[in-house]
């Protein structure tokens, strides 16, 4: 028999840009922190970039967070 399931991709260029954001910066923000909550377990990322602009988001894991970071970088810079 064989099984329906598919196992999941994994998404290289979600990875990448995690990559890019954590060794180089993304869009002009750069990681200025990230925190570990040991009571919830949600890591916060915060980033910044040169006009002094932040942008702070949380997530289960580090890779969570740093999606959601991109995810958030993406929406301003669409908006400009």
């Amino acid at each position: 028999m064989f099984s329906t399931k598919r196992a999941p991709k994994y998404d290289y260029l979600t990875h990448e840009r995690i990559n890019v954001l954590s060794d180089h910066g993304y869009c002009g923000f750069k990681i200025s922190q990230i925190k570990e909550d040991p009571d919830s377990g949600e890591v916060t990322v915060c980033t910044k970039n040169n006009n002094g602009n932040t942008l702070t988001v949380r997530g289960q894991t580090i890779t969570d967070a740093c999606k959601k970071m991109i995810d958030s970088i993406d929406i301003l810079t669409d908006d400009y």
